[in-house]
């Protein structure tokens, strides 16, 4: 079954994950995407439960809901879930589970890398594992200077694990070029274009995350998703080296090439930074071409998918709704899976905006994230 990849959406999943994990102490709560574009979300403990008008101006917070401003504020804060996760960490590298080391290795990645690609190394050769640990090697490799990396095993496990994956390719094909081995990252880019399908396996790097919480701590679901989430949120950086030759090549195969890869990466990627990519590939091809038409086209496209991409979410109450009503959270898991972050963003306020005009619905969920205090330490 064909995934569909979310990271922007988990960058942007709760008011919280940004902050957890890349705020510095003292700062505001205002949060940033890491994702590049992505919308600028203000939010502090005291504005959680402050209406906005156009979105939920009928909405009114019953003082029966948490209070979270008081200094007695019973929410865990940065440290809390920092200690809680290196314990969970030592947990899942004590099991005997490769489910559990895969788990293990994402979230080491940023920390331990070498500990993390030797855990990866040994994971590609077990079949339950080899896909997804293959993937986070390219990924891991591309982001850190590790002397493991430049063996060519490192490619050649890729290839074995998922050969009808035309992300993994990519992958491949951006690592060639950025050592300057650009013949057979071209053959790489046909590979791509030939694949069945696209995939930078999200769910299936979720679902290890996820259970692997459940096996090792009292997290609910909500907590297990979002404290997993930023160790995923990774994106296929080398689809840059691609664009990168894109620009520069003047060979009638290589625009070919570009266009055809940035067509599908830009229909199949999934994740909307890897869709503009997909799109840059083309407009590098088309401005080589001076294709004046088809290229305002496709900067309108460009344009379009920025804009949607920096309209997701900005309804606070739907992100806390998240937090607090786990189906509602599995439902917004599930339907990335199946069709894309903009698909679920949409089904979300949908939901939202039922579940608040729902007699006896609980309007708490709407008010506050029932698990970070986002001034903590």
């Amino acid at each position: 079954m064909k995934k569909r990849v979310a990271l922007l959406v988990l960058a942007l999943l709760v008011l919280t994950v940004t902050y957890i994990f890349r705020h510095e102490p003292g700062n505001s709560a205002a949060i940033r995407s890491v994702e590049s574009g992505a919308p600028f979300i203000e939010a502090t403990a005291a504005e959680d439960s402050v209406p906005r008008p156009g979105v939920d101006e009928e909405f009114v917070v019953s003082p029966e809901c948490p209070d979270y401003s008081g200094p007695d504020d019973p929410r865990k804060t940065y440290g809390d879930v920092k200690n809680e996760l290196e314990s969970a960490i030592v947990s899942l590298q004590g099991s005997g589970s490769p489910m559990h080391w895969l788990a293990a290795s994402i979230l080491l990645a940023d920390t331990e890398s070498e500990l993390a690609l030797q855990m990866l190394q040994n994971l590609a050769r077990t079949e339950a594992t080899s896909s997804v640990a293959t993937w986070r090697m390219l990924i891991l490799c591309d982001q850190r200077r590790i002397a493991a990396c430049n063996s060519p095993s490192i490619e050649e496990l890729a290839i074995k694990a998922d050969a009808d994956n035309g992300m993994m390719w990519a992958q491949v094909a951006g690592r060639r070029f950025a050592v300057g081995r650009d013949e057979e990252a071209i053959e790489a880019m046909r590979r791509a274009i030939a694949a069945r399908r696209f995939d930078t396996y999200f769910a299936e790097q979720m679902q290890a995350l996820e259970r692997g919480f459940a096996a090792v701590t009292g997290w609910t679901y909500p907590e297990r998703i979002i404290y997993g989430s930023d160790s995923i949120a990774s994106n296929p950086s080398n689809l840059v080296a691609i664009h990168e030759y894109c620009r520069r090549t003047n060979s009638t195969e290589g625009i070919e090439l570009c266009d055809e890869l940035g067509e599908r990466i830009y229909v199949e990627g999934g994740e909307t930074s890897a869709r503009l990519i997909g799109i840059e590939m083309r407009q590098a091809v088309l401005e080589s071409r001076a294709d004046d038409n088809q290229l305002a086209a496709l900067d309108q496209d460009y344009l379009d998918l920025k804009a949607l991409q920096s309209a997701l979410f900005e309804d606070v109450g739907a992100l806390n709704l998240l937090l607090n009503d786990e189906q509602v959270m599995r439902d917004f898991i599930s339907t990335i899976d199946a069709h894309g972050e903009v698909e679920a963003a949409l089904l979300l306020q949908e939901r939202t905006d039922r579940l608040r005009a729902t007699p006896g619905y609980d309007q708490c969920n709407f008010a506050s994230n029932p698990y970070i205090n986002m001034d903590g330490p």
